[in-house]
């Protein structure tokens, strides 16, 4: 990084300024992209770079694609994929562009992407969402923690624990006013 952890820097115009933002990671070699302060990315976090020339800030990996092939046309219809499993990195030997379509038929085939079609198919088969085991949510209805604490701990959102509670509460209030 050609910069000191903290500088803030500007908008990007060329590849070269874009590789600025990077570390070089020695193993991989890969060009792991920071924020404008020095910081890295969250995984969480889509890394993205205001663009200068355009005034627009899109993803890292697609401005870093376009910069180095600007002769290959970009429709809008297109992602830009990593090669190397890093989800921050850059260069622009390990990016490839695909169709979204291909990229979503090829994670339908590995079985990550669920397309609405098969999502409703598989309700009405009868088939759960939850992969949580009863015993677990059990510990869940029964545990002093916090929502968000249970919900990490146990993989899923929090919103999912608050209202598999409250359903819990309301059964045993209407079983202890029956009894």
């Amino acid at each position: 990084m050609a910069f000191p952890t903290g500088t803030h820097i500007g908008g990007v115009r060329t590849l070269r300024d874009l590789y600025d933002r990077c570390v070089i990671d020695k193993l991989t070699g890969c060009y792991r992209i920071r924020k404008a302060n020095g910081k890295p990315f969250s995984e969480s976090e889509t890394p993205r770079v205001w663009f200068t020339p355009e005034n627009c800030a899109p993803s890292a990996k697609r401005l870093a694609f376009r910069l180095a092939h600007p002769d290959k046309p970009l429709p809008q219809t297109w992602v830009v994929l990593d090669t190397c499993d890093t989800f921050d990195c850059i260069y622009s030997r390990h990016l490839k562009a695909e169709p979204r379509r291909d990229r979503i038929k090829a994670l339908t085939i590995e079985g990550v992407y669920r397309s609405a079609t098969k999502t409703i198919a598989l309700r009405e088969a009868g088939a759960k969402r939850s992969r949580v085991s009863p015993e677990v949510w059990q510990w869940a209805m029964e545990s002093t923690q916090s929502t968000r604490v249970v919900g990490h701990a146990i993989g899923v959102l929090h919103t999912h624990v608050s209202q598999k509670r409250i359903k819990h509460r309301q059964a045993h209030m209407v079983m202890g006013v029956s009894a």
